[in-house]
This record gives structure tokens, C-alpha cells and sequence, in this order.
């Protein structure tokens, strides 16, 4: 700082003769600036760090981008190619296909059923491919089970708040009831798809 700079300083924080008030003003106002720049510091540390956590929460199970096909029904004719042409994208490291579908989700036996909506995400692991998402990245590496278990069932991770109010662990079966495709019964009712399932392990998102 040079010598001007702190001349300056001195005349207007300095009490000189009669000028006790002045000074006393002075030096509450450099305490209001002080108080304010100190809040907005914590503000915008708190905020950045809020941002990045939430963003890190999404990304864990969302990919930056979804390619979709316009339509009604959303789904995606030569996805094959589609998945090819992704992947040559500079920056793009990895891609996969997927399936997202409203369900409900059902555990108990006849008579004593205790069915919850949910959302239904199946992705096409293929370590060729790269991860699309933090989740796939860890049920690569083993670190989330979604290995075929010895009943021969299709496997099923759950997310955690939904396990906890179904009660369902690790190894208990449930039926998955899908609401598209639909099939038509010799009657003319719609029949809704139903497979089941066994529960090789839980997730937790944050969100």
C-alpha cells in the first residue's frame, strides 16, 4: 500500500481534534461493511456448497444428458446406432441404453398384499461402454449387487426409503406389476405384465 493509501486510512479512521464523532461514525460504518461482506462470504460458501452437493446427488443416478426419441411413447427405434453415434461424440465417456417405467411393486402373500408405486429403471450394463452414471459405475465394480442370485429370479436394487416402508431385505421376493403392454385375455380384459423379482440389495440416492 503506498504512502498515499494509508495517509487516507489515517485521516478518515484517525480522531483527530473534534472530530470524536466522525471517527465514531467511521468506525461503525467499517463495522457494518465488515459485518456485511462477512455474510455474504458465509452465504455464497454455504450456497456453492449446497450446489455441488445437490448436483453430485442427481448425477449419481441421472446422466448429464438423455437422448430421447420424439413421440407419444418416447421409445427409440435403432437404438443400436443411435448408442454409436453417442459415443462419438468428443467428451462423451460413456452411454448406455435404458428402460424407465411406473410399476408397482408388491411383497406379502395372497390375501395379505402390500403393493407401492415406484419407478421401474433398468439399464443395459456393458463395461465395452463406459458408465453413464455414478450407479452403474458401482454396480460395475461390485460395490452395488445386481448379479443374478441362486434362485434364478431377475435381481433388483431398491432404493432405500422405499425398502424401509415395504420391509423388504436383502433375499425377500416381490412381484413388480408393469401398467405398459398391457395384454388382452380371451374375455377382452387387459391383463397387466407381472414378474418377479428378488432383492439383491439397496441404494440411497440422498434425493
Amino acid at each position: 500500500m503506498s504512502g498515499l493509501h494509508w495517509y487516507i486510512a489515517r485521516h478518515y479512521l484517525g480522531a483527530g481534534r473534534g472530530r470524536g464523532l466522525l471517527s465514531l461514525i467511521t468506525w461503525i460504518a467499517l463495522g457494518g461493511v465488515t459485518v456485511g461482506v462477512t455474510a455474504l462470504v458465509v452465504v455464497i460458501a454455504v450456497m456453492t456448497g449446497m450446489q455441488e452437493d445437490l448436483r453430485s446427488k442427481i448425477l449419481e443416478s441421472t446422466p448429464h444428458v438423455i437422448v430421447l426419441e420424439q413421440g407419444s411413447t418416447l421409445r427409440m427405434n435403432d437404438w443400436e446406432t443411435v448408442l454409436d453415434t453417442v459415443l462419438s461424440v468428443e467428451g462423451v465417456v460413456g452411454a448406455a441404453p435404458f428402460v424407465l417405467s411406473q410399476v408397482s411393486v408388491v411383497r406379502g402373500q395372497a390375501g395379505n398384499f402390500y403393493p407401492q408405486s415406484a419407478n421401474l429403471y433398468g439399464v443395459s450394463i456393458d463395461t465395452t461402454r463406459g458408465s453413464a452414471t455414478d450407479m452403474e459405475r458401482q454396480i460395475i465394480q461390485g460395490a452395488l449387487n445386481l448379479d443374478p442370485p441362486a434362485s434364478g429370479l431377475n435381481p433388483m436394487l431398491l432404493g432405500s426409503g422405499l425398502a424401509d416402508r415395504m420391509q423388504l431385505f436383502e433375499g425377500d421376493t416381490v412381484v413388480v406389476i408393469a401398467f405398459e403392454n398391457l395384454r388382452q385375455d380371451i374375455l377382452g380384459g387387459l391383463t397387466p405384465a407381472l414378474r418377479n423379482f428378488e432383492v439383491t440389495g439397496t441404494f440411497s440416492t440422498g434425493m
